[in-house]
């Protein structure tokens, strides 16, 4: 990790949400409310999430994971609910 990512993340600029994986806070903010928006009216999984052509598969699951970890949402199955 760089010096300039440990000072980021030192400041509360960047969250890691997997090994190597950094996402700026904002960015992680703007996730979780769309997440709690679309939660708050139907279950997610990671193949509805990844059909958009904006989110390729592997960063909507590790996206998923961190907000499972944070217990902003809870894996039931395949799917995802809010907590």
């Amino acid at each position: 990790m760089s010096a300039l990512m440990k000072v980021g993340l030192d400041r509360g600029r960047f969250v890691r949400i997997a090994d190597g994986q950094f996402y700026h806070v904002e960015t992680v903010q703007t996730l979780q409310q769309t997440v709690r928006d679309y939660l708050a009216n139907t279950a997610v999984s990671r193949s509805r999430l990844s059909r958009s052509d904006s989110v390729q598969p592997q960063f909507a699951l590790t996206a998923l994971e961190y907000f499972d970890s944070i217990r902003l949402t809870r894996r039931i199955g395949d799917e995802r609910t809010l907590y």
